[in-house]
C-alpha cells in the first residue's frame, strides 16, 4: 500500500490553516498586483457554501484547497502545497475530494481563476481536464488573470453521508505514442463498478495522452481487494510494460468531521 495523506475538512481560522493562507498571500503578492488577487477571506471561506480541506501527512499539515459552491457551479479556491512536498500528488487529492463534494451536490461545473505566471499551476489544471474559459460569476477580464472550468457530469457519484469518511486513490499517468489501451481502460472501467467498497470515479484524459483518474472508496479494504483483482493486476503490467511512459499512485483518507 502506498503512503497516505489524510485531507481533513478545516478551519480558515485554525493556527495551521491559517499559517498557510498567509503564506499563500505572501506569495501571491509577489506575483501579481492587489487588484489582480482574489485571495477569499477567512471569513469567506467558512461560510455555509465552501469546504475547506487540509492535507497532511503524518500530522503535519502539508497543504490546503477550499471550493465556493454557487448555485450551479463550484469555484476551486486557495491552494497551496509546501515546496518540499510538492509533486507527490498532494494537489491532485485536494482537487478529486473538492469535486467529489461538488458531484455529491448535484454541481456539475467547476471553475477557477490563476495568474498567467502561474505556468506550473496551469499545466496542473489543464491535466486535469479544465479549460480556458471566460470570466465567471462577478469576475471581469483581467490580463493577468486566467480562467478555466471543467464539466463534471461525467463523474459517477455513489451518495453517501457527508459525514462518513471515505479514501481517494488518484492516479495520473502519461501514455506512450501510438498507444491504443481503450479497450483495457474500458474493461477496468465497467470491472470496478462491481466491487465492493467503490463509491465512484472521475477519469479525464487529454489530446496529449495525459490522464488523471481519482477513484472513491468506502476503506482500505476495499482499496486493497481492488488492487489484488487478477484483472485489476494484469492491466498493471499492461500500463508497466506497454502503456505508460509514466505514472503515479497517491491514496488520501477523507475526513469530512472537523
Amino acid at each position: 500500500m502506498h503512503s497516505i495523506f489524510t485531507l481533513k475538512l478545516s478551519s480558515p481560522f485554525s493556527p495551521d490553516i491559517s499559517s498557510m493562507i498567509d503564506a499563500l498571500d505572501r506569495y501571491q503578492a509577489t506575483l501579481y498586483p492587489s487588484e489582480s488577487n482574489h485571495l477569499d477571506s477567512r471569513e469567506t471561506l467558512s461560510s455555509p457554501n465552501c469546504r475547506l480541506f487540509g492535507a497532511y501527512f503524518e500530522n503535519q499539515l502539508v497543504g490546503i484547497g477550499s471550493v465556493k459552491k454557487f448555485e450551479n457551479y463550484g469555484e476551486l479556491k486557495r491552494f497551496y502545497v509546501l515546496e518540499s512536498f510538492r509533486g507527490q500528488g498532494i494537489s491532485e487529492l485536494l482537487v478529486a475530494a473538492l469535486e467529489y463534494w461538488l458531484s455529491s451536490n448535484s454541481i456539475n461545473l467547476s471553475y477557477l481563476e490563476t495568474g498567467i505566471h502561474q505556468n506550473t499551476a496551469l499545466k496542473f489544471y489543464e491535466n486535469l481536464g479544465y479549460e480556458r474559459t471566460e470570466p465567471f460569476g462577478s469576475y471581469r477580464t483581467d490580463p493577468l488573470s486566467v480562467f478555466m472550468k471543467k464539466n463534471l457530469a461525467s463523474s459517477e457519484i455513489i451518495p453517501k453521508k457527508e459525514s462518513d469518511p471515505f479514501y481517494i486513490v488518484s492516479f495520473s499517468s502519461q501514455l506512450r505514442p501510438g498507444t491504443n489501451y481503450h479497450e483495457v481502460a474500458e474493461k477496468m472501467v465497467q470491472l470496478v463498478k462491481t466491487q465492493p467498497g467503490y463509491l465512484g470515479m472521475n477519469s479525464i484524459r487529454n489530446e496529449k495522452g495525459r490522464g488523471f483518474t481519482a477513484s472513491y472508496w468506502k476503506d482500505l479494504e476495499s482499496i486493497a481487494n481492488w488492487q489484488k483483482h487478477p484483472a485489476h493486476i494484469e492491466a498493471k503490467r499492461l500500463g508497466k510494460e506497454k502503456f505508460y511512459s509514466s505514472y503515479k499512485t497517491t491514496i488520501a483518507l477523507i475526513n469530512t468531521i472537523p
